[in-house]
């Protein structure tokens, strides 16, 4: 069916986000070790238990942290106004089925989650969606009195990842020594994924002119909220970089600038039920975003249609990432 009116268009935008899988490239959540439940929920957003206590005074309570909590109980099922019923519905699951659900409600293909590099390695994951992200931190490099051994630092990088089971390397903290002499190389050596933080524009540009003596790296970019727009700018698409979204007060301008080629969801949470609540934010800026860009070319006699744009939003959501990772 062709859309063209702005009513109907955004009705369609709006079902296929809400039921469109996602998938999140960052949550800071060891799936067999930390906390997940109500409880946890509330002793992890900032005055969680306040926000519940004063939910009947006259002030409205509109903080990201608040909206994003009752989103997430909502979605859930679980009842903020009779938490000892909402607890005992929550504790009739096992921790893994908790969490399948959680990633079941959302939905999620697959979350990136961090463990930091020498960190005890887990038995097993709980759910296959969950996929490994080696986070190396540059003061975490050992200096012996000879200097650094950037070859055995990459060595014990690459061992670490195997026992893993995965790709997937994660620097936070710009240090182009790091990079240059065992990160990069080792990604370019055994075909591994960098994703990479930045927390000013001067890194983005240094990384840029870093990346091209290393033409065959894949990396996954993210930047601070205040340096999305020129990460936006910096990095065209490719074939060899992600740009990641996690601010959705910038999804116009990576609409405007890249198209569908970047990630729109990066949760940065320490809960399960953080990221889903996160997302259920997000996802309706993202609604408003793509429904204003398609306006435009609906009124320009470009013939939309249900199936192209489920195309589009599966691709941006999810397809994209799969594509670049394989």
């Amino acid at each position: 069916m062709i859309i063209s009116d702005k009513q109907d268009l955004k009705k369609c935008v709006k079902k296929i986000v809400r039921h469109a899988a996602v998938s999140d490239t960052h949550l800071v959540f060891n799936p067999t070790t930390d906390d997940v439940g109500i409880d946890a929920l509330l002793s992890n957003v900032p005055g969680g238990r306040r926000l519940l206590d004063e939910q009947g005074t006259e002030e409205t309570l509109l903080s990201h942290d608040a909206l994003s909590m009752y989103s997430a109980l909502d979605a859930l099922g679980l009842s903020v106004q009779h938490l000892e019923e909402a607890r005992t519905l929550q504790e009739s699951y096992s921790r893994e089925g908790w969490i399948r659900e959680i990633l079941d409600i959302a939905p999620v293909r697959k979350v990136f989650i961090e463990f930091p590099f020498s960190q005890s390695v887990p038995a097993e994951l709980s759910d296959d969606r969950f996929v490994p992200l080696v986070r190396i931190r540059p003061e975490s490099v050992r200096i012996t009195k000879y200097g650094i051994n950037w070859k055995s630092e990459a060595e014990q990088i690459f061992e670490y990842a195997g026992t893993l089971g995965t790709r997937h390397l994660m620097v936070q903290g710009y240090h182009e020594q790091l990079l240059s002499y065992c990160v990069l190389p080792l990604c370019e050596d055994q075909g591994m994924i960098l994703h990479l933080w930045f927390d000013s524009g001067k890194e983005i540009d240094r990384f840029i002119r870093l990346a091209q003596a290393f033409p065959s790296v894949r990396c996954i970019l993210h930047a601070a909220s205040q340096e999305e727009e020129h990460l936006i700018d910096a990095v065209p698409p490719s074939t060899r970089m992600m740009t990641v979204i996690s601010n959705p007060n910038h999804y116009r301008d990576a609409l405007a600038a890249l198209g569908l080629s970047f990630l729109p969801f990066c949760s940065d949470e320490k809960m399960p039920e953080q990221m889903l609540g996160r997302w259920i934010i997000n996802r309706e800026y993202l609604i408003d975003a793509l429904t204003d860009h398609y306006l435009i070319l609906a009124r320009a006699g470009y013939e939309l249609t249900t199936e192209r744009i489920e195309r589009d939003i599966d691709r941006m959501l999810t397809v994209n990432l799969d594509a670049f990772c394989e």
